[in-house]
């Protein structure tokens, strides 16, 4: 019987309440590099609280920033909506003029940074500016605040215990322990002041605050582990906790703790069905704030990376094939994700065989020796020194060109045509795109038989994509012919030059995509294309070719890319 990945997960049940609270797009967007339009916040926002989000946080100084807040308010979303403000009366009356019902005041509480920007400053004035704001905010406006600690792991402890308690008896509700450079301890016997569980406990002993939240950064690559550590901690202390988290774990520096990894932690190990229900959401969202941001995501990004769950390596794809669990914690589609099959340097037979499976359409036999053949394409690349993996369109071009070979230099079953395959083939090189009735007309051939003609041309091998597999000469005419060129050199203009001045070719013109450039030349036998190919692969500057014959297609049968 097949393993379920789910028995995998035994689920350590929490006593306290996990609740995520995003700040993509406060935290986030000050990542260098990283701004978003009003339009696009609010369309982040509205899928941040279809995945489940229970609270945001955002920015409000800049006229974009407000526009943004007017825009999500109007949606009606779920989600909590909280701005964040320094510990300056002016902040809050803004968040009062954006009608929000719930700002973060932060306030540094290590010596740090207070000695740092208020050298000046007593204790007991640090104290009454930050105590003045939050009356000012939860008790003058009602507002819902939470107060940061910034840089809480590295604060003395006696100044942070009164800080939490003054804010606290001022009217905040929650204190969010920053782990501002992400100096923070997971170990449950760290001590303070990096020790995140025991900073948890004191604060639950020694505090009067109602709850506490994580804001954990990566600058260690702790802040996943911070975050979740923290939430363990405050099982069977308090009856909620949140935790500060972004989207892609986007922010200053080194980031932050990731939204979708702390969720599906949270809902794999823990049980927190909430965070389950639509994680089918995650690579969505990451592609759209790529877009949205002009953010390129690492393709190995755990959970929503393009990677996330490719295999290559020959043990891996091998056994992915069998069965994925053997190297895949849960299926990708749990969180919108895709199973990828790529083709590199330490790929085996059986994921060649397999990818050549999806191309052709039938199966592969271990001892097909096209399947050798392909094998031995795709080691000659990587011999000459190919750095990254195979796109798709190359390997369909491998697997293509083995198959016409093996067509062509069979002698087992030789293709007869007769004149009116050869005239179906001629106007069809000669005459453009055209419809079958005109071809019929043409012809003077009704236009069942020219059909049925074209059919029997394409199932016994004559027609393969854009390669008539015959003797040109016996067609009749000079071969056009379309050669696609990829470059290995950066001085491509000169390359191209050269091919210019080349007997037999018509035009040179620059493309883009896979290859930098494309030919088209007429050939008079199959002898002189392949003389022109191999000096031109001789070429220092010219990586490999792709060659096609053209032909036209006729309209009705998009099979036949002729």
């Amino acid at each position: 019987m097949e393993d379920s990945w789910e028995r995998f997960y035994p689920k350590t049940p929490l006593n306290v309440e996990p609740i995520i609270d995003d700040t993509t797009l406060r935290d986030g967007v000050q990542m260098p590099g990283i701004a978003l339009s009003p339009e696009n916040t609010a369309h982040l926002a509205y899928l941040l609280d279809q995945l489940g989000v229970e609270r945001m946080e955002l920015h409000q100084y800049q006229q974009q920033d407000r526009e943004a807040v007017k825009l999500i308010q109007d949606k009606g979303l779920k989600a909590r909506i909280a701005v964040w403000c320094r510990a300056v009366k002016e902040d809050v009356e803004k968040a009062v003029d954006l009608d929000v019902g719930e700002i973060g005041i932060s306030h540094p509480v290590s010596y740090i940074h207070i000695k740092s920007k208020w050298p000046n400053l007593s204790v007991e004035e640090i104290f009454r500016r930050v105590v003045e704001v939050v009356e000012y905010a939860a008790k003058d406006h009602g507002l819902t605040v939470f107060v940061h600690g910034e840089d809480s792991t590295r604060a003395d402890w006696r100044f942070e215990s009164r800080f939490i308690n003054a804010v606290s008896d001022a009217g905040a509700e929650v204190y969010r322990i920053c782990d501002t450079v992400g100096v923070g301890v997971s170990d449950p016997s760290a001590p303070l002041p990096t020790g995140i569980p025991e900073k948890i406990r004191r604060i639950k002993k020694e505090t009067r605050i109602k709850w506490v939240e994580i804001h954990a950064h990566d600058d260690l690559g702790n802040a996943v582990e911070n975050t979740m550590a923290a939430i363990r901690a405050s099982s069977n202390v308090f009856d909620k906790v949140y935790a500060s988290t972004t989207f892609l774990g986007v922010g200053e520096r080194a980031g932050n703790a990731e939204t979708e990894k702390v969720m599906l932690n949270l809902y794999l190990h823990h049980g927190v069905e909430k965070y389950g229900r639509n994680l089918r959401m995650l690579k969505g969202i990451a592609d759209f704030i790529g877009h949205a941001a002009g953010l390129t995501i690492p393709p190995n990004k755990a959970i929503v990376g393009d990677y996330a769950f490719a295999h290559e390596s020959g043990i891996h794809t091998y056994g992915a094939l069998s069965n994925p669990l053997t190297y895949e914690p849960y299926p990708p589609e749990m969180v919108g994700n895709t199973r990828v099959f790529t083709i590199g340097k330490q790929s085996g037979k059986a994921i060649i065989k397999h990818k050549m499976k999806q191309i052709i359409g039938e199966e592969i036999r271990d001892d097909d020796p096209r399947l050798e053949l392909v094998v031995q394409a795709v080691k000659a690349i990587f011999e000459k020194g190919r750095r990254g993996s195979l796109k798709e369109g190359e390997f369909k071009e491998i697997v293509q060109n083995v198959w016409a070979n093996q067509i062509l230099q069979s002698k087992r079953t030789p293709v007869k045509l007769d004149e009116l395959d050869y005239n179906i083939l001629r106007k069809m090189q000669q005459d453009g795109r055209i419809s079958l009735s005109e071809l019929s007309e043409r012809l003077k051939t009704p236009l069942e038989k020219v059909r049925y003609r074209l059919e029997i041309l394409r199932e016994r091998g004559v027609i393969m994509d854009v390669v008539p597999l015959l003797d040109p000469i016996k067609l009749g005419f000079n071969v056009s012919s379309l050669i696609m060129i990829k470059g290995r050199g950066k001085d491509l203009a000169e390359m191209e030059r050269e091919i210019a001045k080349m007997r037999c070719v018509n035009m040179v013109y620059d493309i883009t995509g896979e290859y930098d450039a494309a030919i088209v030349a007429r050939f008079t036998s199959q002898d002189e294309l392949n003389r022109f190919l191999k000096k031109l692969l001789a070429m220092k500057d010219v990586e490999r070719t792709a060659t096609s014959i053209i032909l036209h297609i006729v309209k009705e049968d998009p099979r036949l890319p002729i």
